[in-house]
């Protein structure tokens, strides 16, 4: 598994960006190295996007201006938007948008609307939809369908 992943995964104390700028920069850490096979692996999440769930805004932006890729997905079709609004970190959300990823990017597992809404991260729902995210996507009608049935059916 890759050490910047290590250092960039859900934990105290693991988003320290002077240890990611040495790894980038002094021994050629990839920002967008998903971690190893098998067990180890998981679920192709990359550093980027592991900072983008964590909110580190300033390890995001570091990581962007080091070749961090808005359109690698993880092995669940997750982008590293999925990943910000997922965890509720609106800053990080409106930064990536604000590069160019596509507000209504699926790879056949759901928009970053879809995921936010499943996930109950209602800032960054209204962030998306404030960056006018398609709320007639199929899946988030599927989902939308389902909640209806399970409440009023």
């Amino acid at each position: 598994m890759s050490i910047l992943l290590i250092l960039l995964s859900p934990g105290p104390g693991c988003h320290n960006l002077e240890v990611c700028k040495y790894l980038v920069e002094e021994l050629g850490g990839d920002p967008n190295m998903s971690g190893g096979e098998g067990e180890d692996q998981v679920e192709g999440v990359t550093p980027f996007m592991a900072s983008a769930q964590s909110g580190d805004i300033s390890t995001v932006k570091y990581l962007f201006d080091h070749g961090g890729d808005l359109m690698k997905p993880d092995t669940k079709g997750r982008t590293v938007l999925h990943h910000a609004v997922c965890s509720g970190s609106s800053t990080v959300t409106e930064f990536l948008l604000s590069k160019g990823i596509p507000v209504d990017i699926d790879y056949g597992f759901g928009t970053p609307l879809y995921h936010a809404c499943i996930n109950e991260q209602d800032k960054t729902v209204k962030i998306l939809l404030n960056h006018h995210a398609n709320v007639i996507s199929h899946t988030l009608s599927y989902f939308v369908s389902i909640h209806c049935q399970g409440s009023y059916g």
